[in-house]
């Protein structure tokens, strides 16, 4: 994504942002594409393009590349994950986010949606950042704190979300 950068002094910040989107969302159709240009063009685009801007404003905003890579092999792993585990007959029952940071950044809060999203199951817990260090009887004290109730806690998906609402 250092598109942006380079275009930003010809086009200024949100069109540089723009036209990398688009080039982004163009190239991924040459690799994801099923063979219906339309459908392909339309899917990537919508998909791709709207993922292009957020890390193209990453970008903007960090200077830096370790957010963009973050965010984009989060949800690939994500995405090739469940996309296996269906492909062997697996039912995902949901999405747990591991590692939650303390003071989460913008990346960390827009994925709360996008995980569940590119998984195709909902998000059923968020795993603090540290909880590994803890002992077996801390951690399992603790676990219902981090887990839905389809787990076997009390963690609640919309609560969590409304407390780190992206923006």
């Amino acid at each position: 994504m250092r598109a942006p950068e380079r275009f930003v002094p010809l086009l200024g910040r949100w069109p540089a942002i723009v036209l990398a989107s688009l080039v982004w969302a163009a190239w991924h159709v040459a690799i994801q594409g099923t063979g219906r240009p339309g459908v392909d063009l339309a899917t990537v685009v919508v998909n791709h393009g709207v993922l292009g801007l957020f890390l193209g404003y990453l970008w903007s905003r960090y200077r830096r590349m370790w957010p963009l890579l973050v965010v984009h092999g989060a949800l690939n792993a994500t995405a090739l994950t469940a996309e296996a585990a269906r492909a062997r007959g697996l039912e995902l029952t949901g999405t747990l986010i591991g590692g939650w940071p303390e003071q989460p950044g913008l990346a960390e809060r827009c994925n709360t949606e996008d995980l569940a999203e590119a998984a195709g199951a909902p998000l059923l817990g968020a795993v603090p950042w540290g909880a590994g260090s803890l002992s077996p009887e801390a951690f399992r004290a603790a676990a219902p704190k981090w887990l839905a109730p389809e787990l076997g806690g009390r963690w609640d998906a919309a609560r969590f979300r409304e407390s780190w609402a992206a923006g």
